[in-house]
């Protein structure tokens, strides 16, 4: 079907809308050629994950999974990286830290840059309520 094509489905006409809305991303430049965001773009939203998760922040967090769907799993592709998880751990943040967990449980494992998991950054910073919690949910 060609952008902009309508398919009869009994009485209700429905547009090719991912096509739309990805030629729209393109000509506002979030979208580089290949369909991937641009790496500034991608810049942008990480640090903004990065902030929410400092901050403890789910509302800015869910804000952000709105706007790209594949954030997480982004994220969850870059080796020794301080994911959402490292980070909302370090800083004691129970709330979001869980809320991560239930979404992306693979975050729980992954090494960052120094090869420590949360649970291991929670640990360096005291965080003893974090790791019972990361203790019980893994």
């Amino acid at each position: 079907m060609a952008k902009g094509d309508v398919a009869k489905t009994g009485d209700v006409e429905m547009w090719n809308r991912e096509e739309e809305e990805e030629a729209e991303e393109v000509a506002k430049g979030d979208v580089a050629e290949t369909g991937d965001i641009e790496p500034s773009r991608m810049d942008e939203r990480l640090e903004r994950m990065n902030q929410a998760a400092q901050e403890g922040n789910i509302d800015a967090f869910y804000n952000l999974i709105w706007e790209d769907v594949n954030l997480l799993e982004y994220i969850d592709g870059l080796p020794f990286v301080d994911t959402p998880l490292h980070i909302a751990a370090s800083a004691g943040h129970i709330s979001f830290a869980m809320e991560m967990m239930r979404l992306k449980p693979s975050f729980a494992r992954k090494p960052n840059p120094d090869g420590f998991s949360p649970i291991h950054l929670a640990l360096q910073n005291e965080e003893i309520n974090m790791v019972h919690r990361l203790l019980q949910v893994n």
